[in-house]
């Protein structure tokens, strides 16, 4: 089963990557052959080689991503899948794969306080990408001042007419709700988007006091869990994990994946 999935996004992804330049086509379908072949680790040089030549190509990265899991390397599968998450949220097949490959890490979380903010972005603001919460805005504005403009109408006639003024009618409550509604959570979108986040991509590492393995340890963190990235210095990165503690990390533990670079 597991087999039959992965194969099935190479092969969907390989029909999208036609319109590719000669020498993007030509390292992506080595992947996709070597990947459908069993040769893992030479399809993951293939797809590396499609990435470095387009950065932005979401099936190179997810074939990519997938290669690396049958290769053994569950963290950097996913975090090279949270990278595709960041550029388009509405990539639907990159969504599937993140949920499965996910779905196999050993230590899913560590322990930490519940944010409601950090709840409502794994539920709201990740799965949706910002141009979907911007059209929304815009639509919930037209029908907002549509409606109010057609209130105000109705209680000038009601003047004239020296009739009672009209009362809220519920659509216009509700446009004008799902208006502030949409306003915020646009805004939150926005502001998550400024936000550098990255993805360990080592099975298990410890976070020190200080940038330097000499400090104090103070936790332990797992492959594919996601951080906040604070500030670099030297080799090494300040991180946070939501809800817990801060410390220092090796930089070639952690790959960038959303937000800004704060360095």
């Amino acid at each position: 089963m597991k087999r039959l999935f992965l194969i099935l996004c190479i092969s969907i992804f390989s029909l999208s990557a036609q319109s590719a330049e000669p020498s993007f086509q030509d390292s992506f379908q080595k992947g996709v052959s070597f990947y459908r072949s069993g040769y893992f680790q030479k399809a993951v040089e293939a797809f590396a080689q499609s990435v470095e030549i387009n950065p932005h190509s979401l099936p190179a990265i997810t074939n990519l991503a997938l290669a690396h899991f049958q290769t053994g390397n569950a963290p950097l599968a996913i975090a090279l899948l949270r990278r595709v998450q960041g550029l388009d949220p509405d990539f639907p097949t990159a969504q599937a794969a993140m949920s499965f490959v996910f779905s196999q890490l050993k230590v899913k979380e560590i322990p930490h306080e519940i944010l409601l903010y950090e709840q409502l972005r794994q539920s709201v603001l990740v799965p949706v990408s910002f141009n979907i919460y911007f059209g929304l805005l815009a639509l919930f504005l037209l029908a907002a001042g549509w409606s109010l403009i057609s209130y105000f109408a109705r209680r000038k006639a009601a003047e004239k007419a020296e009739l009672a003024p009209p009362s809220l009618s519920w659509t216009m409550v509700f446009f004008a709700a799902g208006f502030l509604i949409v306003t915020a959570l646009t805004i939150l979108k926005a502001y998550d988007l400024t936000q550098p986040r990255g993805t360990i991509i080592a099975e298990k590492i410890s976070v020190f006091s200080g940038p330097s393995p000499d400090t104090v340890n103070l936790f332990e963190i797992y492959g594919g869990l996601e951080v906040r990235l604070l500030r670099k210095q030297d080799s090494w990165i300040q991180v946070s994990y939501p809800g817990a503690a801060s410390g220092w990390i090796e930089s070639s533990q952690v790959m960038h994946t959303s937000g800004r670079l704060p360095w």
